[in-house]
């Protein structure tokens, strides 16, 4: 499925769609296609349980991303490691900061007070970090 598809039914997602297509993303693998269908981009919840480098994480970026543009709410990345949220936030920050998108990241080496949480877009966090915040 071209990644065109989701743009026509999701038109917030336009300009994500553009920075995709700058990334070389032109198409969704079968898993992302099958979420899609699903209904993940409606809000529906599902379990999205793949291989490594299926495109997990394309698939919550796009609900993420639908989430902040059209209700301007804020979310949470969650992983399990500091060195995995270092490495979102980074990739986040650098992909999204030119849709006006704030990340920040929040880990018990990274800490943000919650003044700064509330103007975030994205916060990337670990698992124990979110239950402290």
């Amino acid at each position: 499925m071209d990644i065109e598809y989701i743009s026509g039914d999701h038109p917030v997602l336009a300009p994500v769609i553009s920075l995709l297509r700058a990334r070389g993303i032109t198409g969704l693998t079968p898993p992302q296609e099958e979420a899609i269908k699903k209904g993940v981009l409606e809000g529906k919840n599902l379990v999205l349980c793949s291989g490594t480098g299926s495109g997990k994480t394309l698939i919550a970026e796009l609900a993420a991303l639908k989430t902040i543009l059209e209700t301007k709410k804020r979310v949470f990345y969650l992983v399990p490691l500091k060195a995995l949220a270092y490495e979102k936030y980074s990739d986040f920050r650098k992909l999204y900061s030119g849709l006006n998108i704030k990340t920040i990241i929040s880990t018990g080496d990274y800490d943000s007070d919650i003044r700064t949480i509330e103007k975030s877009d994205i916060i990337v966090a670990t698992y124990e970090k979110l239950d402290s915040i």
